[in-house]
């Protein structure tokens, strides 16, 4: 896990964007304070424990 200072982020946002597509976790802070997280966006939805039921039943299809 990374932490930028969000004024130092929005200098050099692209060097941090690399990073979270890389898989790496970035926390932006402001003051020393937490503000934000930038985490890679997964590739693929994962199925919820409700719809397991659903495509169990045939009503949902799994994947996209």
């Amino acid at each position: 896990m990374v932490s930028v200072n969000i004024v130092e982020l929005q200098s050099v946002f692209g060097r941090y964007l690399e990073d979270v597509m890389a898989g790496e976790e970035v926390v932006v802070t402001e003051q020393g304070r937490a503000v934000a997280r930038l985490v890679p966006y997964p590739l693929r939805p994962t199925a919820r424990a409700e719809d397991s039921d659903l495509i169990a039943a045939g009503c949902l299809r799994a994947g996209w």
